[in-house]
């Protein structure tokens, strides 16, 4: 097993995008910006990745078991947040922390695409094409890491995830490119997919369907969007907020 520490953070254009990735209202900028300064310091992000070869049952020729995580000290926070009722605080740092993981992604894949000389065909995270069922396996790889799972394979810290990352022969001329998952990727919903000009024009004449949604599951993360699906109507914002409280209050 190898370690790598991953530098991520958001700054005020990135609280900008959060905004309307997740329907938030402007005027929530202030407290974003708070909140998100108070996580800052409790962000560790690290990933611990094995190099593989085509094996059964992954088909990849070349890929590398990923895990990765932002460390407990998020989920900490927001424990005093749900602790004090604190609801909206918790879900911003739901939105944060799924941003700074994607900033996470990235950076791993940089890193990884560099040591290894080659080209990342796309993150595929277990339960997408393998079953999460080969984390038992896969741990055998991965001792002294500090992330772990339960019976239902949900990881701990709960800012968390694992996948599988096949790499291709690099491409001339992108030797120290960005990872271009996007380009690659078969998944147009995805929330953090980097979006088209096409796409940018659509968003923006969607727009005034879309202002009065300050919760949406579009915006939602990567667990909700699994449970809920992509495509909820928007007058089931409101159940799935509610649904999602209850849950933190109960945790």
């Amino acid at each position: 097993m190898q370690t790598i520490s991953l530098e991520v953070q958001l700054n005020e254009e990135d609280l900008m995008k959060l905004i309307r990735r997740y329907r938030f209202a402007e005027s929530d900028f202030t407290q974003l910006s708070a909140v998100s300064q108070a996580m800052q310091p409790l962000v560790q992000a690290r990933a611990y990745y094995v190099w593989k070869q085509k094996e059964v049952p992954i088909s990849y020729e070349d890929y590398a078991i990923v895990f990765l995580s932002l460390g407990d000290g998020v989920d900490a926070l927001q424990g005093v947040y749900l602790d004090r009722e604190a609801v909206t605080e918790g879900y911003m740092i739901e939105c944060l922390a799924s941003e700074l993981l994607s900033k996470a992604y990235k950076e791993c894949v940089r890193l990884l695409q560099a040591e290894r000389g080659k080209w990342a065909e796309k993150i595929d995270f277990l339960g997408d094409t393998y079953p999460l069922e080969l984390i038992e396996g896969f741990y055998a790889d991965f001792e002294g890491m500090p992330i772990t799972f339960n019976a239902q394979y949900v990881l701990q810290p709960k800012k968390s995830v694992v996948f599988l990352l096949p790499m291709h022969p690099t491409q001339e001329g992108k030797e120290n490119a960005p990872c271009h998952i996007c380009g690659n990727c078969k998944n147009t919903d995805c929330i953090f997919r980097e979006k088209s000009d096409t796409d940018n024009v659509r968003a923006e004449e969607d727009a005034p369907l879309r202002k009065n949604l300050r919760f949406d599951t579009a915006g939602s993360t990567y667990g909700y969007q699994r449970i809920f699906g992509n495509n909820q109507k928007a007058g089931e914002n409101e159940r799935i907020q509610k649904g999602m409280e209850i849950r933190w209050k109960r945790d």
